[in-house]
């Protein structure tokens, strides 16, 4: 009788993975795969490994063998990045039953995928996309479980990621316990505080066992950047949320309004004016100086910060967190008739995005 299958698989090249760096390992006792430590699983990359070992498997009781340690290295068939991982040792093998057993988790992971590919589409936030598009933003999700009455966020903290609930309901509680609302499975929060960069503005415990899915802010920038018809959506959901919990001010918008930044940051407020089509200039009154952004039916079309001019401005009012505004709807004839500096969902999302990797660095 054979010996259980001990292995290992190393990342020896990584190209953008989002989940992986070189020199992260992949250990294999019998059928069970154990990860770097610290990483999240990839069912891609799972599912690969447990294929190339049933192959091996099937290699060596037919006396293939020496053809089969030919090949070490191998190609992630992933998702938005690309890495290499190498075979780098294979002690001691296996009976018939663990090669129907390895089998078996192979099929099982596919399955799963299918199932979380399926799921996902319960998402309105995803129901356009293709399966091809929903494996590729697979592989950047995180699947997490909560008991019940545990909190999944609490109010105050930063925002870091965008939630999807595919199981079970949540409560959105104020200060004092009360529930202001229940999310269910299908829904998704996380989104304002994320994209606004303000603290979570309540907090969110589970009624019941909940299983979610989650989206760090920096995936989601990529993949808004990746599929641009995503931005509408998204959009679209901002400004549902913006409605719902910021009437008065939405209100205040028809003529004129001010305001802290601590209560209504550049990103949201710059939101705010494009949906809502709004012409007129936002005069800021920021630690490092006095700013300028003038709208033109939503569009920017011109922004003065310091000795900074155009999108170069617009990126660094964005980092700003303290200061006043000031919205006024008149504009200048010269204004009104100036072309949008860029697009404003690609403005915006570039300046973010440098703002992440200013902050990574």
């Amino acid at each position: 009788m054979g010996e259980l299958l001990e292995a290992k698989f190393l990342i020896i090249e990584d190209r953008d993975c989002p989940l992986y760096a070189e020199g992260d390992a992949f250990n294999i006792s019998g059928v069970a795969l154990r990860l770097p430590e610290g990483k999240p699983a990839c069912l891609f990359l799972a599912r690969q490994i447990a294929e190339i070992i049933v192959e091996k498997m099937d290699a060596d009781s037919a006396g293939k063998k020496d053809e089969q340690k030919e090949k070490k290295e191998f190609n992630c068939s992933g998702c938005t990045g690309l890495i290499k991982f190498s075979f780098v040792e294979d002690t001691k093998f296996y009976t018939p039953q663990m090669r129907m057993m390895a089998a078996a988790e192979s099929k099982k992971q596919t399955m799963e995928m299918g199932s979380l590919i399926g799921m996902m589409n319960t998402f309105s936030f995803f129901k356009t996309l293709e399966e091809d598009s929903l494996k590729d933003i697979l592989s950047c999700l995180t699947m997490k479980e909560f008991r019940a009455d545990e909190i999944l966020l609490h109010k105050g903290q930063p925002g870091r990621h965008l939630i999807f609930i595919v199981s079970g309901r949540v409560a959105v509680t104020d200060d004092n316990g009360v529930i202001l609302a229940i999310l269910s499975k299908g829904e998704m929060f996380g989104e304002m505080s994320l994209f606004s960069g303000k603290p979570v503005c309540a907090t969110i415990k589970s009624i019941e066992p909940v299983k979610v899915l989650m989206l760090s802010g920096k995936e989601l920038s990529h993949i808004l950047i990746k599929y641009p018809f995503l931005q509408l959506s998204f959009t679209r959901l901002l400004v549902q949320r913006l409605s719902e919990t910021n009437v008065s001010q939405a209100e205040k918008m028809s003529l004129a309004f001010s305001g802290q930044l601590l209560e209504l940051p550049p990103s949201e407020l710059f939101q705010m004016l494009n949906e809502n089509v709004k012409s007129g200039v936002v005069e800021l009154d920021l630690p490092r100086g006095k700013a300028v952004v003038a709208f033109s039916e939503g569009d920017v079309v011109k922004v003065e910060y310091m000795d900074l001019r155009g999108a170069d401005a617009f990126n660094e009012i964005l980092k700003e967190q303290k200061g006043r505004f000031t919205f006024t709807s008149s504009l200048s004839l010269e204004e009104m008739g100036a072309p949008p500096i860029a697009g404003f969902m690609k403005l915006l999302l570039d300046g973010l995005r440098k703002i992440d990797e200013e902050n990574d660095n």
